[in-house]
């Protein structure tokens, strides 16, 4: 015989029927979590603000200077500010004031007398 009133049969073990399953209101828990969640997601939104607001003016003074063409498509990389100050690179590996040989404290002398001598 065919059942044809919408059911298939006993309630199975997959069944929700009479256990209470409803859906009718949140736990308490779930709220925390979902407003935890909102807090967090809020913060990044605001804090990217924050970073891209920040970046702005430096973007108009930079595009100012250079046009986005030339950015974007430029070849020469120049500082452009004036004077050039480069405190790194190749001044430091070059220097005539650099040590070429290995030096020691000459017997006898105070530290800090900047006395030495070659090894």
């Amino acid at each position: 015989m065919i059942d044809t009133s919408g059911s298939y049969g006993s309630p199975g073990p997959c069944s929700t029927r009479g256990l209470g399953l409803t859906r009718s209101r949140r736990r308490y828990g779930e709220r925390i979590s979902v407003g935890v969640l909102f807090a967090c997601a809020a913060i990044s939104v605001v804090t990217t603000i924050g970073i891209v607001a920040s970046l702005v003016p430096a973007t108009i003074e930079f595009f100012g200077d250079v046009s986005p063409g030339d950015f974007l498509t430029g070849t020469k990389w120049a500082p452009l500010f004036l004077p050039p100050r480069f405190g790194s690179g190749i001044m430091k590996q070059y220097s005539p004031a650099r040590l070429t040989k290995p030096l020691r404290r000459k017997p006898g002398s105070e530290r800090g007398a900047n006395e030495f001598e070659e090894i």
